[in-house]
């Protein structure tokens, strides 16, 4: 144990300033300001656990602070230099993080009861010291993952992109990524820097950012990116100035990827994490292409069957439905279906709800998964087509419109006129370019 502790001494006695006021968001100043009597350094070594304090006077040739001549052994003004700036980075840590962090390092060396068994106060101090081959990264996880549960999030999830995909190879590739996301992707800090300085490039944003970590936790692959902040001043940690005018944008997707948290401050527009994200992802899919949407923007299966059945029977003034694609129809083999109006006076809501043969396609649609329909928009006496997609996940259905049916605004004439006259909440898709 001495000789482990008396390691991790001498590696945080080679940690620069700058990387414990900026890399560790420690008080520099404030853990260095210097002893002035010998009751400063009595007082510290009180604080500390007995095994640590041992070895500190181990390492100055003493057994205690009363054996050390009054110029006190450089050597051991370094360690209690590296202790308190270890004691200070640890201040805003939470105990059962750092220690959970380190717990595997500790458990090989059977060192973990020594730590658990010591008080609360004490135990983040120890199991660092106590870390075979603490390192800086060792660190950096520690502030990480500590700021990692005081955050809020926003929650959002994979929506696949099908529009304008007619390929059946393809379409399955994507639904197979819908349903259980990316297997085993592989996220790396060189990749996000890529998407970073791209993204920040075909903005002309003139901010930097970085991707400071990439680590696997819970069951989560979780980004952190330090990017500049718009805002005038400087960025403040707590109580002192890092010195750099940024804010922590951080990135916690699910190990299928599926679904993202986000934390990011308000001043960041939604599309600009929205986008780095989408590029994260597509990144493992290629050439698939998918994006993020707000978790909250998903619809009950109430809302979505009363939609579907006003659009067949067209009840909602203006729009009508023109195409309608059926999957897991309830026949043998679960096929799918598309039920198309090609010519002709009959609507297809007509066809839909004729029962002449003593079965209507509407009686299937409730057993079976609406994917897409087409509709048409009477706006301004000129039709107007456009595509509406469903997506189902967990316990809620995306809906978003696609096709530009005579441009843009018109498709946003469709959607605030959809809001207006249904109670459905509709996604608006991001654009595959970069965008602010």
């Amino acid at each position: 144990m001495n000789r482990i502790i008396g390691s991790n001494l001498e590696l945080l006695a080679t940690i620069t300033e700058e990387q414990w006021k900026n890399t560790l968001e420690t008080d520099y100043p404030g853990a260095t300001t210097p002893f002035l009597i010998s009751e400063d350094y009595e007082k510290l070594l009180a604080s500390l656990p007995r095994l640590i304090r041992n070895v500190l006077f181990e390492r100055a040739g003493a057994e205690n602070f009363s054996q050390l001549s009054e110029s006190l052994p450089q050597g051991f003004v370094q360690d209690i230099w590296s202790i308190r700036l270890l004691k200070e980075f640890l201040g805003r840590r939470k105990r059962n993080v750092v220690v959970e962090s380190v717990r595997e390092n500790l458990e090989a060396s059977t060192f973990i009861n020594t730590v658990t068994s010591a008080r609360d106060d004490k135990q983040a101090l120890l199991a660092l010291l106590l870390t075979t081959e603490l390192s800086l990264e060792d660190l950096k996880n520690c502030l990480y993952l500590s700021n990692y549960d005081t955050y809020s999030y926003q929650d959002f999830v994979l929506l696949t992109n099908n529009e304008g995909i007619s390929d059946p190879l393809i379409l399955a590739e994507l639904r197979q990524v819908q349903a259980t996301g990316v297997p085993n992707g592989n996220v790396s800090t060189e990749l996000v820097e890529t998407i970073l300085r791209q993204f920040e490039i075909a903005n002309n944003t003139n901010l930097n950012s970085t991707c400071r970590k990439v680590l696997i936790y819970n069951n989560e692959v979780i980004i952190y990116i330090l990017r500049e902040s718009q805002r005038n001043g400087l960025r403040t940690f707590n109580e002192f100035i890092v010195g750099m005018n940024a804010d922590w944008l951080v990135l916690r997707f699910s190990s299928d990827f599926r679904f993202l948290k986000v934390r990011a401050v308000e001043a960041v527009k939604p599309v600009v994490y929205s986008t780095i994200a989408q590029k994260i992802v597509e990144s493992l899919i290629r050439p698939l292409s998918a994006y993020y949407v707000p978790r909250s923007d998903s619809n009950s299966d109430d809302t979505v069957n009363d939609f579907v059945q006003r659009i067949i029977s067209e009840a909602i003034p203006n729009v009508r439905m023109a195409e309608i694609e059926l999957g897991n129809t309830p026949f043998q083999g679960r096929p799918s279906i598309i039920i198309k109006k090609d010519s002709g006076p009959i609507m297809l809501g007509d066809t839909l709800t004729d029962n002449r043969n003593g079965l209507a396609f509407v009686d299937i649609i409730p057993a079976s998964q609406v994917r897409k329909f087409k509709i048409v928009y009477d706006l301004n006496s000129k039709n107007h087509i456009f595509t509406i997609f469903l997506t189902r996940i967990v316990n809620g259905t995306y809906v978003h419109i696609s096709g530009q049916g005579g441009g843009v605004r018109k498709r946003q004439a469709l959607i605030d006129y959809l809001r207006q006259e249904t109670d459905l909440r509709i996604i608006e898709k991001l654009s595959k370019e970069y965008s602010l």
